[in-house]
């Protein structure tokens, strides 16, 4: 990797070089580099690469001097490094942490945007946290600028099944089913929906009937054929139907 310079480079592309160098040469090395960039290159840009850098490898320490600095230069206007530290404190399990975040934003009158709210979602699920999935759904639903579909309803859905709320995630799901007249036929869609009425089902009652009484809408649509749904009946009353993690298909934020 050369140092040789036919242009004058920009701070993105100083952030790109950052962030090969520790995809290549690892953290050490990223931030040695850093240290030879002029100080006049070093904004935003800059700073929000190495902040990914340190939140991707859940170095703590080192995430939050950079996160400060950010502040300090008050370049900490959007969520683009809220979601990076929500994400880390989420990754490491520290909750208390991803909450002053999501307040630090709020003060700031930093919006929310879909990764933050998908970050918050999975903090609350995993701390066994319902009132904080009630109060990220809410958000959700009442914010015009964020994007509620299928996989978001999915999404929601899965996480209260993870804290016990069976009743809400039935909600979310009937609200999915509303959402499906309005997209091409999708079979991860409805592979989904099946999945979670037939995971809800037995955990609330011991049975399947939401489940069956959709494979039986499917049919009667013609979305499936009817030896298919005769297929998907079998596997839910065998109990094959595993639920796969929704936010497998949900969208994060992902690397710059």
């Amino acid at each position: 990797m050369t140092d040789n310079r036919y242009f004058n480079p920009q701070p993105s592309d100083i952030g790109a070089r950052i962030h090969l160098i520790y995809k290549i040469k690892g953290l050490e090395e990223a931030g040695k580099y850093l240290d030879s960039v002029p100080q006049q290159f070093k904004g935003f840009h800059i700073y929000s690469t190495l902040l990914n850098c340190y939140t991707n490898e859940k170095s703590v320490e080192k995430a939050e001097a950079i996160m400060q600095k950010i502040r300090d230069m008050r370049f900490s206007r959007t969520p683009l490094c809220y979601n990076f530290m929500m994400n880390m404190y989420y990754q490491t399990g520290n909750w208390e942490k991803v909450d002053e975040m999501m307040n630090e934003m709020e003060g700031k009158g930093i919006m929310l945007d879909q990764f933050t709210l998908m970050i918050l979602l999975s903090a609350y699920a995993a701390a066994g946290d319902s009132d904080g999935i009630d109060k990220i759904a809410t958000m959700m639903e009442s914010d015009k600028r964020i994007t509620v579909d299928w996989n978001t309803y999915t999404i929601i859905a899965e996480k209260y099944l993870n804290v016990g709320q069976v009743e809400k995630a039935l909600e979310m799901l009937t609200k999915l089913e509303g959402t499906l007249a309005t997209i091409k036929r999708n079979n991860t869609a409805y592979d989904l929906l099946l999945r979670l009425y037939a995971q809800a089902e037995k955990k609330k009652e011991g049975n399947v009937e939401k489940a069956e009484e959709f494979v039986r809408s499917l049919e009667v649509e013609g979305v499936f054929s009817a030896f298919f749904c005769d297929k998907l009946r079998c596997f839910i009353n065998e109990g094959k139907l595993q639920t796969e993690p929704a936010s497998r298909v949900g969208t994060t934020e992902g690397e710059l």
